[in-house]
């Protein structure tokens, strides 16, 4: 068996292309990076929300806000979101045992 045939390594990838994958990746973490950082101090400077006030309404209105997901329906998109939640939700329903 001849020692010197190996594999082309990166598929055979001219080199300007392989530069060009890693100085996307990098800019992909850079940009990635960023934004977890842009959040951060969005959430820091932001104060505590306290979610244990009114309990009784609150389990009481979960129900209804979990089946219409009204705050998905008032965004942009959200009919998108939406259609796919009732399509799931209807294809669980129909077939059970499949899921």
């Amino acid at each position: 068996m001849n020692e010197q045939v190996t594999r082309q390594i990166l598929w055979n990838i001219p080199v300007p292309f392989i530069v060009l994958m890693y100085a996307l990746l990098a800019l992909l973490i850079v940009g990635c990076v960023y934004a977890f950082l842009k959040w951060y101090r969005l959430v820091s400077l932001g104060a505590a929300d306290n979610r244990l006030d009114h309990p009784v309404e609150r389990l009481v209105l979960a129900p209804p806000r979990f089946v219409r997901q009204g705050s998905v329906i008032r965004e942009t998109w959200g009919w998108m979101h939406y259609a796919f939640y009732v399509a799931v939700r209807r294809t669980v329903h129909r077939y059970p045992r499949s899921f």
